[in-house]
């Protein structure tokens, strides 16, 4: 079993929550005159950080309950502690020891660890998951440490000021480029497969998309994985979660196993106003021989209050499958409940290509983003049979859009025979499965009675 510590480091290196709806802090009563700022006091505790709301909103999310609130000056933050700074919003995180981090807008960070290390120096480490932030670190001793981690990088420093920032894709949330600049000191990052270290003036861009590493003043370097995966399969890639088809990315280093949602992954509460508690952080685990044992998140909601959703974590057991393309076992609940879950190794969707029906019937599909078209090889053919002898054209199959290895769209279908002369081409709501090995569509699509037909298409050869 992971230890939480442990766990909550990989889950942070990669976990990107849907930021909350922040709220503007207070102005002073009775006037509409700027106030100057005024920084939270230093704590006096190693295990403590100070919070200073510097513009706009700044949401907390307790680490002891889960419950968000809205973030105030002079708050006190512990070990555990989620900050995600709103848009407008700018927070400041004051440590012990004087060092501070700035979140800019539209940021999310998780206070790792607060304390002091085994030679008794300080202990900072701080998960950064979306945005920019700017540290200030004081000089540190030998024993003592402050490390950011990010999606792909670690940063360890003892006196220095530098910016990470993460950019991500709007629609997907994935890490598109990261990138630490340094103004002061010496920064020294590790990657998946080396370390650098980041002089003043200098800036470091790591672009997982391309597996390629850049530096203003280095040579190219390919990123890859921190160790050799240990554990009869190499698991690293790409996974469907079964039950709700979700896309897994896996990434396994050493003895540890990270995966996370492609697509943030969602707690709808009861009331489809309410907002939803999200997370793409799907689990952490060891593997031992064949079997993964870790926690994966999972949803809690109130049978009182219809509004209410979070996300917590559940333990976990996942066997690896004799050929290394699943992963089955099971997950428990907050009532020591077992629930089956099963996750396949799938390959990234590429629609493009040759299709046909059950009929053997051949379409063309084109894929452009989330936007698919199919159209027939050869003209569909629509008789009215009504006896007006009309017949109808089109090469127009179904479009539809990507939501996860979902797609949902419309078909077009024949309706004919009709003595009121409502016959020819209609469009049908529908809904296909996209295979693991995107191979097979498979779905239905609901006729204008309200019935719904079965249709499975597969690629050509």
């Amino acid at each position: 079993m992971l230890p939480r510590r442990v766990l909550n480091a990989l889950l942070m290196g990669f976990l990107l929550l849907a930021l909350l709806p922040a709220t503007a802090s207070q102005a002073g009563a009775g006037t509409d005159s700027f106030q100057p700022l005024v920084r939270a006091a230093q704590p006096v505790d190693s295990e403590q950080a100070t919070l200073t709301v510097l513009e706009g909103g700044v949401r907390v999310i307790a680490g002891n309950s889960g419950s968000a609130h809205d973030g105030f000056s002079g708050e006190t933050l512990h070990a555990g502690d989620r900050l995600l700074t709103g848009t407008p919003g700018r927070g400041l995180v004051t440590f012990f020891n004087g060092s501070e981090l700035e979140t800019e807008a539209g940021t999310e960070i998780l206070i790792q660890d607060l304390g002091q290390t085994s030679g008794g120096g300080v202990l900072l480490q701080i998960a950064q998951a979306s945005g920019v932030t700017i540290n200030r670190v004081a000089q540190l001793g030998n024993d003592s440490s402050y490390v950011l981690i990010t999606p792909n990088t670690t940063a360890l420093v003892r006196g220095t000021l530098f910016t990470a920032r993460i950019t991500q894709d709007p629609q997907s949330g994935r890490v598109l480029e990261e990138e630490l600049a340094v103004d002061e000191g010496e920064v020294e990052v590790r990657l998946r497969t080396e370390t650098r270290r980041v002089q003043p003036g200098e800036r470091l861009k790591v672009v997982p998309v391309g597996g390629g590493l850049t530096t203003v003043a280095q040579e190219p370097a390919v990123l890859g994985g921190a160790s050799a995966p240990i554990g009869p399969f190499d698991l690293n890639g790409l996974w469907v979660e079964e039950s709700n088809n979700l896309e897994v990315r896996i990434v396994h280093q050493g003895t540890q196993v990270l995966g996370t949602y492609i697509q943030t992954g969602r707690c709808a509460p009861a009331d489809a106003n309410a907002e939803p508690a999200t997370t793409t952080f799907a689990f952490a685990a060891d593997v031992a021989e064949s079997e993964l044992r870790g926690h994966k998140t999972s949803c809690r909601y109130s049978p009182s209050d219809p509004t209410f959703s979070a996300i917590y974590e559940a333990e976990l057991q996942l066997t690896i499958g004799p050929d290394g393309q699943t992963l089955e076992g099971f997950w428990l609940d907050e009532n020591g409940s077992q629930h089956p879950i099963r996750f396949l190794r799938a390959v990234p969707i590429d629609l493009n290509g040759t299709w046909r029906d059950a009929f053997g019937i051949t379409f063309q599909i084109v894929q452009n983003g989330n936007q698919v078209v199919a159209t027939w090889t050869e003209p569909f053919v629509c008789d009215h049979r009504d006896g007006s002898g009309q017949v109808d054209e089109t090469n127009d199959a179904f479009h539809a859009a990507l939501v996860g290895r979902d797609l949902i769209g419309e078909y077009t279908l024949c309706v004919f025979g009709f003595a009121d002369g409502q016959n020819g081409f209609r469009t049908a709501p529908f809904f296909l499965r996209i295979s693991p090995d995107a191979s097979t569509l498979q779905g239905f699509w609901i006729d204008p009675d309200g019935n719904s037909h079965d249709e499975t298409y597969t690629r050509a050869p």
